[in-house]
């Protein structure tokens, strides 16, 4: 039986000999196409990995360049006085302003029209009250975001504040110790990073930028620039007069601490003495109401009952 099968197979094949040539030179013609298509693959990822690491090569070498003119840009005086606030609340972002401009158009008119949304649910409302309603909160999101802004300055001011006259001495303690400005700066800004990561942030800053090329003095002005203190400029002043006449660097920062808390004790005094003024209304106002009701009450209501008031 198995004799008989394979002639016939035989004969079969060789009636469908064109059928199985043609199916032969697809497969093959298919491999072929595959094989090209597995190399140029192949080399089409090794030509972008190339470009890539070009591309990220060129990327690397213009980072300094890029961070200088960032630098540039803040430290510049051709900033609005928005851009500077934007600097001094910390947002470097170049987006800012148009980010709080696009929040202040939002709030303007979003606002009303939430609390014309919610006047459905209070149908007593008349129309002039809707109205009132909606303007002020109309007006309420244009200056919200502004609010927003100068509360975000004074605290992260505030912060720096707090954390100069620790920062001074440690200055003062690293440069009796041998080292450098820029090591001192970098020391001093490791050490208050926990305690006031603000001034520690701004620290950081002038750093990268010395590594980046700047020099020292204008680093140093751009930390005075980017903060808006006073304290900090005045520093700042002290040590270029001191780098450019040649005297010690912890002598003058030892002569700009005391010089410091002089200046902060008299705020101090400045504060204390006016506490008396501020106390004037609460004492009109809060305490002399009760202190009559309370001793010259039970005196009234007396007079009162003897004269039939």
């Amino acid at each position: 039986m198995e004799n008989l099968q394979i002639p016939a197979l035989i004969e079969l094949l060789n009636q469908n000999s064109g059928l199985t040539l043609s199916a032969a030179m697809g497969l093959a013609t298919a491999m072929i196409v595959f094989s090209l298509f597995v190399v140029l693959k192949g080399m089409r990822g090794n030509v972008r990995r190339r470009v890539g690491e070009v591309s990220r090569a060129g990327r690397q070498e213009s980072t300094s360049s890029r961070f200088e003119k960032r630098i540039a840009n803040e430290n510049g005086e051709d900033l609005t006085e928005l851009q500077q606030q934007f600097i001094h609340a910390g947002y470097r972002n170049v987006k800012s302003v148009t980010t709080y401009y696009v929040a202040k158009l939002l709030l303007t008119l979003g606002l009303p029209v939430a609390v014309y949304s919610l006047s459905l649910f209070y149908p007593e409302l008349t129309s002039k009250t809707l109205f009132l309603l909606a303007m002020g909160a109309g007006a309420l999101g244009f200056v919200a975001p502004g609010m927003y802004l100068d509360q975000r300055v004074k605290r992260r001011q505030r912060a720096i504040i707090n954390g100069f006259p620790d920062m001074l001495d440690l200055l003062v303690a690293c440069s009796e110790a041998g080292l450098g400005l820029n090591a001192a700066l970098l020391r001093v800004a490791r050490e208050i990073s926990l305690s006031y990561p603000e001034l520690a942030h701004e620290l950081d800053t002038v750093n990268l930028e010395i590594r980046a090329g700047v020099d020292r003095m204008d680093a140093l002005k751009g930390l005075g620039d980017r903060t808006g203190i006073d304290d900090i400029r005045g520093l700042v002043m002290m040590l270029r007069q001191s780098i450019r006449f040649g005297s010690g660097v912890a002598e003058t920062l030892r002569i700009y601490s005391e010089e410091f808390r002089d200046k902060r004790m008299q705020r101090a005094e400045e504060i204390a003495g006016g506490i008396g003024t501020k106390m004037i209304f609460p004492l009109i106002f809060c305490i002399f109401p009760a202190f009559f009701v309370v001793a010259l009450g039970p005196a009234a209501l007396r007079l009162m009952e003897v004269f039939g008031i």
